[in-house]
């Protein structure tokens, strides 16, 4: 992996490099303060995203972020929210966490190893500059950083130690997007920023690289058993890695594997072959999540395919604060409608999916309070969401697999795209007040994995054709939610 990041560089960069000069570049200018300060919003943002994924590297870089933005709020800086660069790259390695395992560990890699070589000269450059020679906490590790980086590499050849060389191959050739990516987020470092890569853009295949640049990764790991790390004990590297009943090892404590295809490498000699090198097909709640992916035009997400003036909402109006609250009272609806449903459990099953922390309306009931005591009037349920609450009922009783597909759609939508919604009319109408609606006790992607599991073993029972009809509903799934939507910009 390092020798092909390397050749992404030009000459004058590195020494392997050969990529020419105006491939790929961030225009030699003079950097602002404004855009280094967006450069930084939009790190936090990726960095945030890789670590719900691995957690205890030592890495981390979020926290540090987190105190570097607060120091320039106290100097007077205005701190941005996360522009196109930032939000495109946090969603396109959501995308892969959950069904590209060898994409996904090309960008973790080339994230954190080029912050601590190439982006820290960076940030002393701009911090010269700029900041009067100021250390920023992002530039700095506790602990023996050459220690750390050496425990992920361990850590890294591990979890690839089964791949085939074909799955290596894969990894290696997403260097470049890897790369284009990373050019997107510092493009606001100096004053005219360049125009952003698609995130959709394929790029040059390297697969001519691979063979020399892959020895490091010299053990090999089926990446289709699914995988759960947890921090039981520590070794002397104050680090461990537990893997179901296997042995502890050194290594990195990693959290939440939100993708089924992952395998845990230190157990690979203790799994029974196999299980080791048999592939399994795509989960259900995969399968719904693409049918999900495709309601979405294709500024929303990569992959899009419906036309913006049907099925979109113009986030582009002005939001007002009773368009708002009737939004939120219909949601409300919706989402008691959901939690009677469960523990009414007219479906025996229905039952497991009480309690799972997910639940909205109690939040919800909150902050109908809070805009009530502003001194905004609190309507009463509108058209919307009484008819999607009505149907709700009826899909309960008479259409399991169709009210499953709902059930997974509200919740999960709302933890993604709703709340980045939330964040953008919070900005414009509340001061940028969090209401309750978009905070969660507990782990978000814990909770929101339990679910997944529990939903996939329902699934695990249903004929393809039963399926099938889950997933059709999708699309009446979205008409739903967007009539509610539609009425905070009317």
């Amino acid at each position: 992996m390092k020798a092909v990041a390397v050749r992404m560089h030009t000459k004058d960069q590195a020494k392997g490099g050969e990529k020419e000069p105006d491939k790929l570049p961030v225009n030699v200018r003079e950097p602002t303060v404004e855009g280094y300060l967006q450069f930084l919003v939009d790190s936090k943002l990726v960095f945030q995203m890789l670590e719900t994924i691995f957690r205890n590297t030592g890495l981390e870089r979020s926290k540090a972020l987190n105190k570097d933005l607060k120091w320039f709020s106290e100097q007077g800086h205005k701190i941005p929210e996360p522009s196109a660069p930032g939000t495109a790259y946090a969603s396109y390695l959501e995308g892969l966490s959950e069904k590209d395992t060898q994409a996904f560990i090309c960008h973790f890699y080339n994230v954190y190893f080029a912050h601590f070589s190439g982006g820290r000269m960076i940030g002393t450059k701009i911090a010269e500059k700029l900041l009067n020679k100021k250390e920023l906490e992002f530039y700095k590790w506790e602990g023996t950083l050459s220690q750390l980086l050496q425990d992920v590499r361990t850590k890294l050849n591990q979890v690839a130690s089964s791949w085939s060389r074909e799955e290596k191959n894969h990894c290696l050739e997403e260097t470049e997007k890897s790369f284009t990516y990373s050019m997107d987020l510092r493009q606001y470092l100096v004053t005219t920023p360049r125009t952003s890569c698609s995130p959709s853009s394929t790029p040059r295949q390297s697969a001519t690289m691979a063979p020399a640049a892959a020895t490091s990764l010299h053990r090999l790991v089926s990446p289709r058993v699914p995988l759960s790390f947890s921090a039981a004990g520590r070794n002397s590297n104050g680090m461990s890695m537990s893997v179901g009943g296997a042995r502890r090892v050194p290594g990195i404590s990693v959290l939440h594997f939100r993708w089924s295809r992952m395998v845990a490498a230190v157990a690979s000699t203790e799994m029974p072959p196999a299980a080791r090198g048999e592939e399994s097909e795509k989960t259900f709640v995969e399968e719904m999540r693409a049918v999900a992916m495709r309601m979405h035009t294709k500024d929303q997400a990569r992959e899009g395919e419906k036309e913006a003036d049907k099925y979109s909402v113009n986030l582009a109006r002005e939001p007002t604060v009773e368009g708002y609250v009737q939004f939120l009272v219909d949601s409300k609806l919706v989402f008691q409608t959901l939690e009677a449903i469960v523990d009414r459990a007219v479906v025996p099953w229905y039952a497991d999916f009480r309690n799972t922390g997910l639940e909205r309306s109690e939040a919800l009931k909150k902050d109908l309070k809070w805009f009530s005591e502003q001194g905004h009037t609190i309507p009463e349920p509108s058209a919307p969401g009484i008819t999607y609450a009505s149907y709700l009922e009826e899909l309960s009783e008479k259409d399991t697999q169709a009210f499953i597909c709902h059930f997974y759609n509200v919740y999960f939508a709302q933890s993604a795209g709703g709340r980045m919604i939330g964040t953008k009319i919070a900005e414009k109408i509340l001061n940028k007040k969090e209401l309750e609606f978009y905070k969660w006790e507990g782990t978000l992607s814990q909770l929101l994995q339990d679910v997944r599991t529990k939903l996939n073993q329902v699934a695990s029972s249903w004929s393809r054709e039963e399926k099938n009809h889950c997933l059709a509903e999708t699309e009446k799934s979205f008409t739903y939610s967007m009539d509610r939507l539609r009425q905070v910009f009317t």
